[in-house]
């Protein structure tokens, strides 16, 4: 076999077939001819995998007085889809005692759920809270608040919930 001939076989093992233009079209509008991500510039092992695995470094939470969740449902489920949100805690829901956790559910967009505690006192106020799925809260005491503290005309409510994920926990309290 010549030098000449060795290149030339050399070559055309490395440049891929040229395609008809037609069918390259297809393969790319299609989303085939798109290649796999790597792992290049990931340090190995089974602990840097899992951490790459993970889909987010934090927890995006957000704070709304809703002023009655009822008349405004609708935007405080657009405020979660378009920010992304994990967590959201909702002051002065307004939230009846009688068929606040269907409205609660109604305010929940996919993939999330809620909690809530009306205030039984009086009319108005309340707190609620509406978290991603994949996060886990355990509510000692079913709806009740643990503890309420009236201070300058500001009442806060402990939920007495931790949330947990990874085995990590922490307590929430909403305020209002």
């Amino acid at each position: 076999m010549s030098r000449q001939q060795l290149l030339t076989t050399i070559r055309s093992m490395l440049i891929p077939p040229i395609l008809p233009k037609a069918l390259l079209f297809t393969i790319r509008f299609h989303g085939i001819a798109r290649t796999p991500p790597t792992k290049r510039g990931r340090r190995g092992g089974k602990s840097a995998q899992a951490s790459y695995s993970r889909a987010k470094q934090f927890l995006h939470c957000s704070l709304v007085n809703a002023r009655s969740l009822l008349s405004r449902s609708h935007i405080v489920q657009h405020h979660i889809i378009e920010n992304n949100l994990d967590f959201v805690a909702i002051t002065e829901s307004w939230l009846p005692v009688e068929g606040g956790d269907e409205i609660l559910r109604g305010t929940c967009p996919a993939g999330y759920s809620g909690l809530h505690v009306p205030r039984t006192d009086r009319r108005g106020g309340g707190v609620a809270v509406i978290y991603r799925n994949t996060w886990y809260p355990s509510v000692n005491q079913p709806l009740r608040p643990k503890k309420t503290v009236e201070f300058r005309k500001t009442k806060s409510i402990d939920f007495n919930s931790f949330i947990s994920v990874e085995n990590i926990s922490d307590s929430v309290s909403n305020m209002y």
